[in-house]
């Protein structure tokens, strides 16, 4: 038997979850950051078609008996290569492939996702029904942090403004009446709102207030759409995304906000 491979990052997440030594929080990003997911080559070239000349590709062996249903996917090589000499038809896979690429593209065909299954014990981990729908929440929401995270003005990057404007999870702080945090004055702004772009930047920003404040904010999970109709609602001149983190902190003013929701 061989010995176990060097852990990746998440791959001891999942381990030390089974301990209770994480959060589903931190098991969520730790898996769309990841960017050397083995991912099987058929699903790759469904993506990508025959732009795959620089695709790095492994064989485990001539065909696959994974259920086409189901989506196997592997941390790092050790684990996949483990999982084949227990006996698991793999077929061909994809090395190097970007969690967030991965997770944003999970078509409807797939019923289920099991990662590094057949391998090492306390390895597998499965993901079925809504659990698959925050995975590709998260990569979107890790798509915009990459993007903000470059400092350019979002109405420069297509790309950055389409996520802004398709991410259906923007995690926002409130009120019990409905009212938007904002923190006046904040870059020089009067009324910028707070909004994070993921459940642990919510978690950190509300740690981050005293009991008594914790007690009068509710969480709202928004639209860019509704989002931003309440913005123009409240008269908000700006975001303020993650204001604590894990996501970059950034202000978007009132003006890219209107971008968002403009026709592209």
């Amino acid at each position: 038997m061989i010995p176990p491979p060097p852990m990746s990052r998440p791959r001891a997440t999942v381990h030390a979850r089974l301990r209770g030594e994480s959060s589903p929080e931190e098991l969520h990003r730790a898996f769309v950051e990841h960017r050397e997911w083995l991912v099987p080559l058929q699903f790759y070239r469904a993506l990508h078609g025959d732009a795959m000349a620089q695709a790095r590709k492994m064989s485990f062996g001539a065909r696959t008996a994974v259920p086409p249903e189901e989506l196997w996917l592997f941390t790092e090589q050790g684990t996949a290569q483990q999982a084949s000499n227990q006996g698991a038809l793999l077929g061909t896979y994809v090395l190097g492939v970007d969690g967030v690429e991965l997770f944003q593209s999970l078509p409807a065909t797939v019923a289920a996702v099991r990662v590094n299954a057949g391998g090492f014990d306390g390895d597998l981990l499965s993901f079925e029904g809504g659990a698959l729908d925050g995975l590709r929440d998260w990569a979107v929401a890790v798509r915009i942090e990459r993007g903000l995270a470059a400092g350019d003005d979002p109405r420069a990057t297509p790309e950055l403004m389409a996520s802004l404007r398709s991410f259906r999870a923007y995690h926002v702080p409130v009120f019990a009446d409905g009212r938007l945090i904002a923190k006046a004055g904040h870059e020089g702004f009067q009324q910028p709102a707070v909004v994070c772009t993921a459940p642990d930047a919510f978690a950190g920003f509300l740690g981050a207030l005293d009991a008594g404040m914790q007690a009068q904010v509710e969480l709202r999970r928004l639209g860019a759409q509704e989002l931003m109709a309440e913005v123009e609602r409240q008269g908000i001149d700006a975001l303020y995304l993650n204001p604590v983190g894990p996501g970059p902190a950034r202000v978007l003013p009132r003006a890219v906000c209107d971008a968002i929701v403009a026709a592209p």
